[in-house]
C-alpha cells in the first residue's frame, strides 16, 4: 500500500513538475517579449534624443572655390542627424606663428546656425583672404555645436598649379562619422 500510494505520489509530483516548466516557459517566453519592447522604446527614445541634439553628427570647413587671393568657403554637414546652434572659428596657422598677438591668426569666426542632414552645405558668402601670401596654407577650424566640440587641421598646398587640400576632423563624435579628405579644386 505504501508503494503504491508513493507511486501516486510521486505521479502527482511529475504533474506538478510539468505544469511548473509549462508555467516557467510561458515566464520566460513573456519576459524575453518585454525585453524586445524595452529594447525597441530605448532606441525610439535614443532616435528621439540625437534628433533633438545632433547625435554624433559633425561639419566641416572646405572650399568650392581656392584662388591665389583667397577661399570662397562652404561648411559641409556629416551624419545621419542635423545640427543646431552650429559656431566655427578660423584660425590662420601660418598667421598665428609669425603674428605678436595670437589672435592676429583668426580670419573669421561666425554663427553658421542649424544645418539639415545629410551632406547638406551653408555657404559663408564671402571670399576670405590668406593672410600669409604663399603656395602652402595651413588652418585649424574650431567648431562647436548642440552636440558638442570638434576640430578641423586643413592644410592647402598648390601643387602644379592646382591647389590640393587635406582634411582631418577630430573631437567628441563617434569615430565611424570621422572623415579624411583629400581632393582638388582649381
Amino acid at each position: 500500500a505504501i508503494g503504491n500510494s508513493l507511486k501516486e505520489t510521486g505521479g502527482r509530483l511529475d504533474a506538478e513538475a510539468t505544469s511548473l516548466s509549462g508555467i516557467s516557459t510561458k515566464i520566460n517566453q513573456s519576459t524575453e517579449r518585454a525585453n524586445k519592447q524595452f529594447g525597441a522604446t530605448i532606441s525610439t527614445l535614443n532616435e528621439a534624443i540625437n534628433m533633438e541634439n545632433g547625435g554624433n553628427s559633425f561639419c566641416f570647413l572646405s572650399s568650392w572655390g581656392i584662388s591665389d587671393d583667397g577661399l570662397d568657403l562652404i561648411v559641409v554637414s556629416q551624419g545621419r542627424y542635423p545640427l543646431y546652434g552650429v559656431r566655427m572659428r578660423l584660425f590662420d596657422v601660418m598667421a598665428g606663428t609669425i603674428a605678436k598677438n595670437i589672435r592676429d591668426g583668426d580670419v573669421i569666426s561666425v554663427k553658421v546656425g542649424d544645418i539639415a542632414p545629410p551632406h547638406t552645405d551653408v555657404t559663408l558668402g564671402k571670399k576670405i583672404p590668406f593672410k600669409v601670401a604663399g603656395d602652402k596654407q595651413s588652418f585649424n577650424v574650431f567648431f562647436s555645436a548642440k552636440n558638442g566640440t570638434w576640430i578641423e587641421n586643413w592644410k592647402i598646398q598648390k601643387v602644379k598649379d592646382q591647389w590640393e587640400t587635406a582634411i582631418l576632423v577630430t573631437g567628441n563624435v563617434d569615430g565611424r562619422y570621422t572623415r579624411s579628405e583629400e581632393h582638388t579644386s582649381e
